[in-house]
C-alpha cells in the first residue's frame, strides 16, 4: 500500500485490478487514492468483504467485484495496474497468471505482486525474469506485533516490455 501513490499519480483515470483479492486490502488502498478498482477472486465471500471494506473509503460507483479464476476467466477489460498479494505460492499457476496478465494489462501498465519471502518467490524471480517481462524488486519489512522483528515482504514490479 505504501508503494501505491507512486503508481497512481492520476487516479481519475487509473483502472486497478486486485487479483485474488482476499479481503481487498490492496484494492481498498488504491480506491482510497481515487482509482477505479475491480476486486477479483475465485470465492464469493472474499469479494463481499473486499467490496464492504472499500465502501468505507470510495464511492460505490468506483468499485466492483467479479468472480474470477485466472486459469479460465477473461474479464474483457484492461487495467493500468494489476495487484496481487500472496498469489505466487504455487508454481503450477504461474503460466496461467502470466497469460491472464498479458490479456488484462493495458499498454504501459504494470503488475505489482507482494510476496512474503517464500522459496517459491525466489523461483518466480528466475521464471519471470525473461522477455517480454521487465522485473524490478522492492524489498520491504512489515513490522510484527509487540516490537518483534518483522517479516520480509517483497514486492515484484512487472512491466510487459512488448506493450510499451
Amino acid at each position: 500500500a505504501r508503494l501505491l501513490p507512486k503508481y497512481i499519480a492520476d487516479p481519475v483515470d487509473c483502472r486497478v485490478l486486485d487479483l485474488g483479492c482476499g479481503m481487498g486490502l490492496c484494492g481498498t488502498a488504491a480506491a482510497a487514492l481515487g482509482a477505479w478498482v475491480t476486486f477479483a477472486d475465485r470465492e464469493t465471500t472474499p469479494l463481499l468483504l473486499a467490496r464492504y471494506n472499500a465502501l468505507a473509503v470510495a464511492p460505490r460507483r468506483r468499485i466492483r467485484a467479479r468472480r474470477c479464476d485466472w486459469r479460465t476467466t477473461r474479464l474483457g477489460w484492461r487495467f493500468d495496474l494489476i495487484l496481487g498479494a500472496d498469489i505466487l505460492y504455487d508454481a503450477t499457476q504461474w503460466p496461467y497468471l502470466e497469460s491472464f496478465w498479458v490479456e488484462h494489462l493495458a499498454p504501459g501498465g504494470l503488475v505489482l505482486l507482494a510476496e512474503p519471502g517464500r522459496q517459491s518467490g525466489d523461483g518466480f524471480i528466475q521464471w519471470i525474469a525473461r522477455p517480454p517481462w521487465g522485473l524490478t524488486q522492492h524489498p520491504g519489512i512489515v513490522p510484527a506485533e509487540g516490537g518483534k522483528v518483522g517479516v520480509g515482504i517483497r514486492v515484484f514490479e512487472l512491466r510487459h516490455i512488448q506493450q510499451q
